[in-house]
């Protein structure tokens, strides 16, 4: 399928401290315009670290949200990183364990009508404990758990895990039935 839209262009309205805030004109094929206003962001990954039956799991205060939240490990890609390389870095930053086997699993779209965030999310195992290199202060005050397996609907199901991004990648790891 065809792209429906032509862009004439962009418009930066504000910055943050990683993403910038844009208005994006867009001709539509029946000849109007629209304005759609979008977040860029530079890519992510998660990880689903798998390790004796469990997951790994940090749970950390989201300033954004207000409260504690259990989430698997992920982070921000550098410029010009590999995703690949990225997991690999934040598995021994955030878990401190580098994985001997890592598979990419796909790549998911966070919320694709305002955010320009592509997560690749990656199973990690064979994992083997490297030091512990926490990175920023949500991370250094993060509370690092091995889940193990057969809780995690439950976990789902009562509410103590909410994270969609998570969620999400343990059902393309396949921890998860995205049918039940």
């Amino acid at each position: 399928m065809t792209d429906p839209f032509t862009p004439l262009g962009s418009v930066r309205l504000g910055d943050g401290v990683l993403n910038r805030f844009e208005r994006d004109h867009l001709l539509v094929g029946d000849g109007s315009s629209i304005r759609r206003d979008r977040l860029t962001h530079p890519g992510a990954v998660v990880l689903v670290a798998c390790e004796d039956g469990g997951v790994w799991f940090l749970r950390q205060w989201r300033p954004a949200v207000g409260e504690w939240v259990w989430e698997l490990p992920a982070g921000l890609l550098e410029p010009r990183e590999a995703p690949e390389r990225a997991a690999m870095r934040e598995c021994e930053e955030e878990i401190g364990r580098s994985p001997r086997q890592l598979s990419h699993l796909g790549v998911l779209l966070t919320s694709p009508g305002i955010l320009a965030e592509r997560c690749h999310v990656y199973r990690a195992e064979s994992l083997v404990p490297v030091d512990l290199r926490p990175d920023g202060h949500e991370e250094v005050l993060a509370e690092r758990h091995l889940v193990p397996m057969e809780h995690l609907p439950s976990r789902i199901s009562d509410g103590s895990l909410r994270n969609a991004i998570s969620i999400a990648a343990l059902a393309l790891g396949g921890i998860l039935d995205p049918r039940s």
